[in-house]
């Protein structure tokens, strides 16, 4: 049964190869005029997270009674710890590849695996925040949307670019209500 300890191992640090090699062919670059990203915590929640996957089969092999001794007890050792892997990776990709860069004329979104979305700024109809969530959704008159978070920082740079930006009454009322909450004033 230690080969398949051996062999969940190696399957951890392929995940991990593959997604260091995704960051860099498809990392956010900072060419706009802002660029919003998640914070760098969730990177190394990520990484904790990771050095948890490869710390469970390695102390099975150290010590085969820990975690129970039941040849069973091997696969959810093996399974728990690709997990761990998959929502590390996960949160490395979603800190270094997603990001939102906003431009004169427009906002485009990245997603974690490097997917854009382009919204213009002339044709954003409204913009939201919606409940129990720190990112800004914009929507355009066709129904696309970009989705703007990161951290109270750049929420407030984010604030102060769309103000100029958003046309549309409904979306301008927005920003400056999350503008006055930001700044711990409340309307």
């Amino acid at each position: 049964m230690d080969k398949f300890l051996y062999i969940g191992i190696a399957a951890g640090a392929v995940l991990l190869a593959a997604t260091v090699a995704l960051i860099l062919k498809r990392r956010c670059k900072d060419s706009g005029m802002l660029c919003i990203r998640e914070t760098w915590m969730t990177a190394v929640l990520g990484l904790m997270v990771i050095a948890l996957g490869f710390a469970l089969p390695v102390m099975k092999l150290v010590d085969p009674s820990l975690m129970g001794t039941e040849s069973t007890n091997v696969w959810y050792v093996i399974g728990f710890g690709l997990a761990c892997h998959l929502v590390g990776d996960f949160a490395l990709l979603f800190t270094f590849v997603k990001c939102t860069v906003l431009y004169k004329d427009r906002a485009v979104e990245y997603g974690s695996f490097g997917d854009q979305h382009v919204i213009y700024w002339e044709d954003v109809v409204r913009v939201e925040k919606p409940m129990m969530k720190s990112a800004y959704v914009m929507t355009d008159r066709n129904g696309k949307t970009v989705t703007v978070s990161g951290d109270k920082k750049a929420s407030q740079q984010f604030v102060d670019f769309a103000k100029e930006k958003v046309k549309n009454a409904s979306g301008k009322d927005l920003l400056h209500q999350v503008e006055h909450r930001l700044n711990g004033r409340h309307l």
